[in-house]
């Protein structure tokens, strides 16, 4: 028995199932948020209350009707449960309801599903502590690549192709922006998410997702950062503790070219261009076995020193003893490297960037027809 054919022997629209289905994934989408970053299993134990540990019971699960009954509080201790629950499962329901009003019952919807979800629970998780855990959006990547020449009939590598395209633009900008700024406003979990959206929704979708999302964190987060600084002001200055430095000081973009044994710099402005101020880069160039060659490295350099590497690459050549590089070099802090971690803290007024490419991402895969055609419309 087909779907088409339950749905009618029950005498409810399919619709009607694939928002039930789209609630109870929603409720599976708030244990994601609250235990993927705090590294435990999304599977077990069973849900329960964060504060008294009180087990919720089945019948008490049910998705947003439990919250209503319950009028926002725990059956245990009565303590306050947030409206983000009813509010996540309620948003899954539409954002599955609205896939199948694109897709219908395709593979397409399937693959629709698992989008929407994986950008839920990265919008809220990033929200919360500034971070895009890699089990999703890396997760992601891997089957946006498989299920997209499935869904939507195009070449294998084409999700692939759009992966890649998304983390190298999104990587010069960060980079270009370090390189302006003298400081990171980028992180590598926003490169990852764009490949994940990438490798969903393909190339075409890489430009109408950047500008979406830029054009929503300009009149969303605009307004918000507008405001804190308003407040700022208004409030009544206060003597703060002296704070520790920084281990990181300011970053500019160069290239260093070593011949030899010699080594020149290009760019940094004054930060001195040898390999322990890197922080990150590509490395590319040969070296024969008795020791000379030349070697180009181009990325961000810190003017903190103490930045340890892995080498780029290497492809060895026995036959003429020459060692070929090419491919990343990323630092690691010698005074890290010990295993002792950094704690970053946002700055004062930051907003995340991820729910934003989420929102660009959204719009672009219900609406990107209706842009292309639009925008077609305008150049005739």
């Amino acid at each position: 028995m087909t779907v088409e054919e339950f749905a009618a022997a029950a005498g409810v629209p399919i619709a009607t199932f694939v928002l039930i289905f789209g609630l109870l994934v929603g409720s599976f989408v708030n244990v994601v948020i609250a235990r993927v970053p705090a590294g435990e299993s999304v599977v077990r134990p069973r849900s329960k209350c964060p504060k008294c540990g009180y087990a919720i019971p089945s019948w008490l699960n049910i998705p947003v009707l439990s919250w209503l009954v319950l009028r926002g509080k725990c059956a245990g201790c009565k303590a306050p449960i947030s409206v983000r629950y009813p509010v996540v499962e309620l948003l899954t329901g539409l954002l599955f309801l609205a896939c199948y009003r694109q897709f219908s019952l395709s593979w397409a919807l399937l693959l629709g599903m698992i989008f929407c979800g994986a950008l839920l629970a990265i919008t809220f998780i990033d929200i919360d502590i500034f971070e895009i855990p890699d089990e999703i959006s890396l997760s992601g990547i891997v089957i946006g690549i498989v299920l997209r020449p499935i869904a939507f009939d195009v070449p294998w590598y084409s999700g692939l192709v759009a992966a890649l395209l998304a983390a190298i633009a999104l990587l010069g900008l960060r980079w270009g922006y370090a390189a302006v700024r003298g400081f990171e406003g980028m992180g590598m979990g926003d490169v990852k998410l764009l490949a994940m959206i990438g490798a969903f929704l393909g190339p075409g979708a890489l430009l109408p997702v950047l500008l979406t999302a830029s054009l929503s964190g300009l009149l969303v987060g605009g307004p918000i950062v507008l405001m804190q600084k308003l407040r700022g002001e208004d409030e009544e200055e206060q003597e703060e503790e002296p704070q520790e430095d920084l281990p990181d000081g300011k970053i500019r973009l160069g290239l260093l070219v070593q011949a030899g044994r010699r080594t020149f710099r290009l760019g940094a402005q004054q930060i001195p261009g040898t390999r322990d101020h890197l922080r990150a880069g590509w490395v590319f160039g040969f070296r024969s076995a008795k020791g000379p060659g030349l070697r180009f490295i181009f990325g961000l350099f810190d003017e903190v020193g103490g930045w340890g590497m892995f080498e780029g690459v290497h492809f060895g050549l026995r036959s003429t003893g020459v060692k070929l590089w090419f491919g990343p070099m990323v630092g690691l802090r010698e005074d890290l490297a010990d295993g002792e971690d950094e704690t970053w803290v946002p700055p004062k007024g930051a907003l995340p960037f991820g729910p934003f490419l989420a929102m660009g991402a959204l719009f672009t895969l219900f609406f990107g027809q209706h842009l292309q055609r639009w925008l077609l419309f305008m150049n005739t």
